[in-house]
């Protein structure tokens, strides 16, 4: 039997610079890997995707481990595991649909605007909050309405269901460790209970940084959800954040 535990990362950094944590992330990583190492949580494999943002939530969460003086198996890395890449689906969509819808294009307009003034500020609502042009852009790229040149939703998906297809079919035994991203971790829990795409994104928009999802894999060679955006770890409440 096996059990897969999704590890979403900790809070990123700022629009600007994204893909790193912030000090809330870091805490929250933290915290994660002593509440894991103090009630004797074993992995016998650990994957982490190839972000930025993976990799500082993975070590601060083994260097709690080593604190603890438990013993803990070689990391892998796993590009696989990726989130997508949201800043070249703006390049390639926010142009065309800037042409196309008016009230868009005067949105955009703003946000840049409050980017370009609150960027920096790590607790800015415009880093801390999903921006209507945000939905806007997702959804135009999730259905295909522009035409894209980065990585399309179609290969993101079957990307990330193939790095689950891997996991699965290694069979390990034990708990698998697997830090990486919101969506990754949504279009693998919708991949086990049969959801469709329009539901990935319901799953993804809820989960709390830090979070730990949990798929078993057990007699009859069956995924199914055991767990879903768990923080036992956050007891402060204003640890809780979404990103």
């Amino acid at each position: 039997m096996s059990d897969f535990w999704f590890i979403r990362h900790g809070q990123a950094g700022t629009r600007l610079k994204y893909d790193t944590l912030s000090e809330i992330g870091h805490q929250q990583a933290r915290l994660l890997g002593e509440y894991l190492a103090r009630h004797g949580t074993t992995f016998s494999h650990i994957v982490i995707g190839g972000l930025e943002r993976h990799r500082e939530t993975a070590e601060s969460v083994l260097d709690a481990y080593k604190t603890y003086g438990a013993t803990i198996p070689e990391p892998i890395v796993d590009g696989d595991w990726n989130e997508f890449d949201l800043d070249a689906v703006y390049r390639c969509v926010a142009p065309q649909l800037s042409k196309t819808d008016e009230g868009f294009a005067q949105g955009y307009e703003a946000m840049q605007k409050q980017v370009a003034e609150q960027g920096a500020v790590a607790e800015s609502l415009v880093n801390r909050r999903w921006n209507p042009c945000d939905g806007a852009v997702v959804k135009a790229w999730v259905t295909g309405q522009c035409s894209v040149d980065c990585e399309t939703w179609v290969a993101f998906r079957d990307r990330i269901r193939g790095a689950l297809e891997k996991l699965v079919t290694a069979n390990p035994e034990g708990n698998v460790a697997v830090f990486t991203s919101a969506t990754p971790t949504a279009i693998s829990l919708a991949q086990a209970m049969g959801l469709d795409d329009r539901q990935v994104f319901n799953l993804a928009g809820v989960m709390i940084n830090s979070a730990i999802s949990t798929l078993r894999f057990g007699e009859g060679g069956a995924l199914r959800m055991f767990n879903f955006n768990t923080v036992p770890h956050l007891d402060d409440a204003a640890l809780r954040t979404h990103r």
